[in-house]
């Protein structure tokens, strides 16, 4: 094999060149068939590896690759419920049902099963191999796959190849191994030489997680294990491999990932919105410092007060605004958030949660429409890594008076996205919003926070303040969400809106985590015995990094530092 693959570097080098950025992955043709697809990385119709591939398959025109600009990127990000991001590709409802067979699989300790004749498709594993509520018939000719090996050995199979799968099997071995041949004892595929054989692929498809945690996870990346550059003993996986189905985030593919939370930008805080490049420039320290971070971290998000003003300021006392002008202010500082945030590495997703500026203190149908034309999704839900976090719009928790049918809307999406992470075996289940569900304990009532915080010292002189009970959840619709939290098991919960930083936790283990502004700091003088005791979390404008380890039997563990801006 060694000496094939050398004399084949030798010969092939220019063709090499030409075809560097291609990468294999696993793509469904259909809903019944999994197919092997060989896709050049760039779509630019005059790259020369596109055109040797065109070459290769006789396939057509490639479209161009999607460009995002940052007046489109929110919304398109945040959209039907779920976070759209190339690096955090979301399961299919295809995919989901595979993955709950693997699951119930696993919690029911079996390792085999039986896939009937009727559900192999000339050798390529496809979704209903998985599907065993649809039962097997042992006398059949059958497949038998075990999920914890990925391998498969077949019975009395000799069916012939049809000629799509016949050059599916010939590409996959000259690319992978030369003039290889899957049936071995029957010597090389003479009439094939690969063009392809030696290719380091630069950006391929991860392996399966599971092949990944055969293979060294202890020690190494999960994504340093990808289809492209075999060694002598990964060819002989080769069969294994190209069963393999392309990651979604569902899967535990990795032994850890980290996320960033930052809250409270509230562009034009500081002046009561007569300007906000100062916000703006705490932002742009914020994105650095994002940036910076390595490795890079899968989604930040904005836990909410994007920015300060909103529509019911008219109505203060003395407005110095018409709800008119409030209007365009709102989506003038909207757009320049925007602007500084589009800055994120294009591999980092960014998150964007409402908060009460962002759609009122008494949220309406208007108020809401306002925001999700503006960002997308006001509450949603996603993967990473085998762990599901729910971005939620609970100022509707706050007051629901005015939206009661968004209200019961989400309330009822919620039970269903929490149930459904748990019948997933979610690694981990993260919630991120704006109002802290509480801020000392889960029962805390509006007239024990006797505390308070004096209004900042950036709009002048002023006695009035801040009371602690305007900070949480009231506690008759906090406990519809804590119920809902304890029952499936709820990690944490993120949110800001406090202006400091607090954590705290439930009697049965769930972290309030409260992470500080990027704006204005609000000191508290409330509640110094749930303080006393405890180490002080630095407090100032910053990010919150939060580490998360999922091990082996798929269980998840995390830990987080807030970061000081500079």
């Amino acid at each position: 094999m060694a000496s094939t693959m050398s004399t084949l570097t030798k010969d092939m080098s220019k063709t090499s060149l030409l075809a560097h950025d291609h990468h294999i992955s696993l793509n469904s043709r259909s809903s019944e068939q999994q197919t092997l697809s060989l896709a050049p990385k760039s779509h630019n119709k005059t790259d020369s590896s596109a055109e040797l591939w065109d070459l290769i398959t006789g396939a057509g025109t490639h479209e161009p690759k999607k460009q995002y600009g940052y007046r489109n990127k929110y919304e398109d990000l945040q959209r039907n419920r779920t976070l759209h991001h190339p690096r955090l590709p979301q399961p299919s409802p295809d995919v989901e049902r595979v993955h709950l067979s693997k699951v119930s699989l696993t919690s029911h300790g079996g390792d085999l099963f039986v896939l009937p004749e009727d559900r192999r498709r000339n050798g390529i594993l496809t979704d209903e191999a998985f599907d065993v509520s649809a039962g097997t018939d042992a006398t059949q000719e059958n497949i038998i796959f075990s999920p914890s090996k990925s391998s498969f050995k077949e019975q009395n199979n000799n069916e012939p190849l049809d000629a799509d799968a016949e050059l599916r099997s010939r590409l996959s071995a000259a690319l992978l191994g030369g003039n290889h041949n899957s049936n071995g004892d029957k010597g090389i595929i003479e009439d094939f030489p690969s063009p392809t054989s030696t290719l380091n692929f630069p950006a391929p498809t991860p392996l399966h997680p599971k092949l990944v945690s055969e293979w060294q996870l202890e020690t190494h990346h999960a994504n340093d294990f990808v289809i492209g550059g075999y060694d002598d003993s990964q060819v002989d996986r080769l069969d294994e491999m190209l069963l393999c189905r392309e990651v979604t985030e569902i899967d535990r593919h990795s032994p850890s990932h980290s996320f960033v939370v930052c809250a409270d930008s509230q562009v034009g805080m500081t002046s009561m919105n007569d300007e906000w490049e100062t916000e703006l420039q705490y932002c742009r320290q914020a994105v650095k410092a994002v940036n910076s971070l390595h490795p890079r971290p899968a989604f930040v998000c904005v836990c909410g007060d994007i920015v300060d003003m909103e529509s019911s300021f008219h109505r203060k006392s003395g407005a110095k605004f018409s709800q008119a002008e409030c209007d365009v202010i709102q989506d003038k500082q909207n757009e320049d958030f925007k602007r500084v945030f589009s800055e994120v590495h294009e591999d980092i997703a960014v998150l964007c949660v409402c908060g009460n500026h962002d759609i009122g203190n008494r949220p309406t149908p208007a108020s809401i429409e306002r925001f999700t034309n503006a960002f997308g999704d006001d509450y949603l839900a996603f993967w990473v890594n085998g762990t599901y976090n729910i971005a939620l719009n609970n100022v509707l928790f706050s007051d629901p008076t005015g939206a009661p049918e968004n209200f019961n809307s989400q309330l009822i999406w919620l039970e269903d996205r929490l149930r459904y992470a748990r019948e997933h075996d979610a690694a981990c289940i993260y919630v991120f919003a704006h109002h802290p569900w509480f801020l000392y304990h889960e029962d805390e009532e509006m007239e024990e926070l006797k505390g308070s915080a004096r209004y900042p010292k950036e709009w002048g002189e002023s006695d009035e303040k801040f009371p602690d009970y305007y900070f949480h959840i009231p506690k008759n619709y906090r406990m519809m969400a804590l119920d809902l939290f304890r029952k499936y098991d709820v990690s944490a919960s993120f949110a800001g809106h406090f202006h400091r930083n607090l954590v705290s936790k439930t009697s049965w283990g769930m972290d309030m985590i409260i992470t500080a502004p990027l704006s204005i700091l609000l000191e508290s003088d409330g509640n110094t015995e749930f303080r006393a005791g405890k180490p002080p979390e630095k407090n100032g404008r910053g990010i919150r990094i939060v580490e998360v380890k999922v091990d082996k039997k798929g269980k998840g563990r995390f830990t987080h530092r807030f970061d000081l801006l500079d």
